[in-house]
């Protein structure tokens, strides 16, 4: 999913896409067919399976990317020969809806380490692999996701992810200074205090709120089978002590656009990883106007 977490070793940034893998495990599971009639193009190098991927031009002008693909002459579902992507010197090769595009590779010595899936993404601006349009939101309409995410301790003892639902007294909810980020970690706020034998209930000014966030894999069949793909959206509410909600309900992650990479510090806490999503539910990453750091 786009709001997965991802990082060039410094900073966060977005996925930018949605990977798609089959249950298949034999050849015809690597088989990719275009979502959309165009033209396609291929760019592919057989030890570089990051890089390599077939873009399908639409007749609007955008492009849909299928990226760690490579170019085949032969439908490994059917075993017959095909026509094979090409270039033909610029002028691409004409796709219909369904027509075989090539195969997922990359887990075999010296392809590049890629697991066997194909990542997806539209783009309407550039030529750039990132996404600037949610794929599942333009294209996938309605889209019904049968698993509610589920709002996870961060982190357990010893700092190590948990998914254990009582955590040895760690909270669902973190709350941080004022100025949390991924590159600028804040001290952790505690709930209150006993004083005399009195448990005295903290109260903040500005905080930061943090939780960390996972959302299964969809199968094929609309169920889950495991695994965290991050989240497209999350919303939070301010409840009293008699739970009742005080104010709106605050949606501000949701990502039906896709947020400037710059911007993933701000929602991505600094122990995040592709297998946990730690996200600072406070910030607004795709902000219009004002600051998406919330202070």
């Amino acid at each position: 999913m786009v709001g997965e977490f991802r990082s060039n070793g410094v900073n966060a940034r977005f996925h930018g896409g949605v990977d798609f893998t089959s249950p298949l495990t034999d050849n015809s599971g690597k088989a990719v067919f275009s979502m959309h009639a165009g033209t396609a193009f291929v760019v592919y190098s057989a030890s570089n399976c990051l890089n390599s991927y077939i873009r399908v031009r639409l007749q609007d002008g955008s492009d849909v990317y299928y990226k760690h693909i490579k170019p085949s002459s032969t439908n490994p579902v059917t075993n017959q020969s095909t026509t094979e992507i090409s270039n033909n010197n610029g002028q691409g090769t004409p796709v219909q809806i369904g027509t075989f595009l090539g195969k997922m590779f990359g887990n075999l010595p010296g392809e590049g380490g890629c697991t066997i899936h194909v990542h997806v993404n539209q783009n309407t601006t550039s030529e750039s692999l990132q996404g600037s349009t949610n794929f599942i939101n333009r294209f996938v309409n309605p889209f019904t996701d049968t698993e509610r995410t589920s709002f996870m301790y961060p982190f357990g003892g010893g700092g190590t992810a948990t998914d254990n639902t009582s955590a040895n007294g760690y909270k669902i909810a973190e709350f941080r200074m004022n100025g949390h980020s991924k590159t600028n970690p804040t001290n952790q706020l505690g709930e209150s205090e006993s004083i005399n034998g009195t448990i005295y209930k903290y109260a903040y000014g500005k905080i930061y709120i943090v939780t960390r966030l996972k959302d299964v894999n969809i199968g094929t069949d609309g169920g889950s089978f495991g695994g965290n793909s991050g989240v497209n959206a999350a919303s939070y509410a301010i409840i009293n002590s008699a739970g009742v909600a005080v104010g709106q309900e605050v949606e501000n992650l949701n990502f039906n656009t896709i947020p400037l990479n710059e911007r993933g510090n701000y929602v991505f806490d600094n122990r995040s990883d592709q297998s946990n999503h730690v996200y600072i539910i406070t910030n607004n990453p795709t902000a219009t106007s004002g600051r998406y750091d919330q202070f």
